[in-house]
């Protein structure tokens, strides 16, 4: 079963109440393959503001490969889709990134709860997006 389909909404899978998740497979990534996972809690071991997950393999300066996920900004973990064809097969500019971390706060679908605003919450995961973007090609963080 595909990850996508896995998550029903929030605190909820397709699992009954008699079966337990034993295995998730993971399609290996190249060597080369750079990964980064940033979260914002209140407290270290507090449970997400915002979260991403981004995968990203380079050509050169081209993006060849790219995958991005975001958490507690949605019902679900979100894949970031409309971010990663923005970037497929271009040269990774910081002007590039900026329009990523754009596209990452609009197509977001946060609440306001407790522990942050829906506001906040899609300002922060483009905030990540460029942020583990710098961290992966190693530019510095201005």
């Amino acid at each position: 079963m595909a990850l996508s389909d896995f998550f029903k909404g929030p605190g909820e899978s397709c699992l009954n109440s008699d079966e337990i998740l034993t295995d998730i497979l993971l399609e290996l990534s190249r060597p080369s393959a750079k990964t980064k996972f940033l979260k914002i809690g209140r407290v270290k071991m507090d449970l997400a503001i915002a979260s991403i997950a981004l995968l990203l393999e380079m050509e050169g300066e081209r993006c060849q490969n790219v995958c991005i996920a975001a958490g507690s900004v949605a019902p679900v973990p979100l894949r970031l889709s409309e971010v990663e064809e923005l970037l497929e097969g271009k040269p990774v500019t910081k002007e590039l990134v900026a329009e990523a971390q754009k596209v990452a706060s609009e197509i977001v679908v946060p609440i306001t709860d407790i522990r942050a605003s829906k506001e906040y919450r899609r300002h922060i995961v483009g905030v990540l997006v460029k942020r583990a973007f710098e961290d992966v090609l190693g530019w510095s963080q201005a």
